[in-house]
């Protein structure tokens, strides 16, 4: 087997394609395809990325014997997922609040102001001015809720019918989204890639580019590689937060 052919077999294997590669590897999808096709061969910087995505080493790679199971990653961990309606309420009801809490806090000040504005007999116009911004505001907050509210909907009948199977290894997890039984979508993760974790009581939300993850807590082992990385990761992780009132009246007044 060929070194472009040992590259598209690897990179099948976990499931990216020519242009998700090359987007790793800062390359371009024709980059890609080249060395795939045996034109070109990547350099010793490539080959060093190449190692570390693949989980291989480079003799493996540039070898000419087929690669075989022996060679690939065992995951330490492993958890199918099958969400129901109430899972998926429970998360958006959770993840909302936020929109929700300022969409209050937004209303209570401007009316704050609106009754300060009445007690010193302030101009009329700029009553005026401050209710219409108020009633502006108010519609943005509404339309954004609901944008939020549809995105969610839409997607939640796909969820439902979807399992997902996580294989969890050494600094990334790999995502198999299966329907009907067959795997319509396969994700590789590295921990690092993720920009956002929403602690929510019984449910991790991990946030990458262009796609959440949802985990049930419950099911995660004790000792489990996400939540030793949740307890000190390199992003933001959220979690529900007992409210400080003296922040809201400071944010009111």
């Amino acid at each position: 087997m060929t070194v472009g052919e040992k590259i598209q077999f690897y990179r099948k294997k976990i499931g990216l394609s020519q242009e998700e590669l090359g987007q790793k590897m800062l390359v371009s999808r024709q980059t890609v395809s080249l060395w795939e096709m045996g034109k070109t061969l990547p350099t010793v910087d490539n080959l060093l990325l190449l190692k570390e995505i693949f989980s291989v080493s480079i003799d493996e790679i540039l070898s000419e014997t087929d690669p075989t199971e022996d060679h690939a990653p065992h995951p330490a961990e492993s958890y199918v997922f099958q969400y129901e309606k109430h899972d998926l309420r429970a998360v958006f009801r959770k993840l909302a609040q936020p929109i929700i809490r300022r969409a209050v806090i937004f209303s209570v000040a401007c009316a704050a102001l609106l009754i300060f504005f009445a007690l010193i007999d302030a101009d009329v116009s700029a009553a005026l001015f401050l209710l219409g911004y108020a009633l502006y505001g108010i519609i943005s907050h509404i339309k954004g809720y609901s944008a939020y509210k549809k995105t969610w909907l839409a997607a939640e009948s796909r969820i439902l019918q979807s399992t997902y199977a996580y294989e969890i290894f050494d600094g990334y997890f790999t995502l198999n989204i299966f329907r009907n039984g067959e795997i319509t979508q396969t994700r590789k993760v590295y921990f690092s890639d993720i920009e956002k974790i929403h602690d929510l009581g019984s449910y991790l939300v991990l946030q990458v580019p262009g796609q959440s993850s949802i985990m049930k807590k419950d099911a995660l082992l004790p000792d489990s590689a996400l939540t030793t990385f949740c307890q000190s990761p390199p992003h933001t992780v959220e979690t529900k937060k007992p409210r400080d009132i003296s922040k809201v009246i400071s944010i009111l007044l």
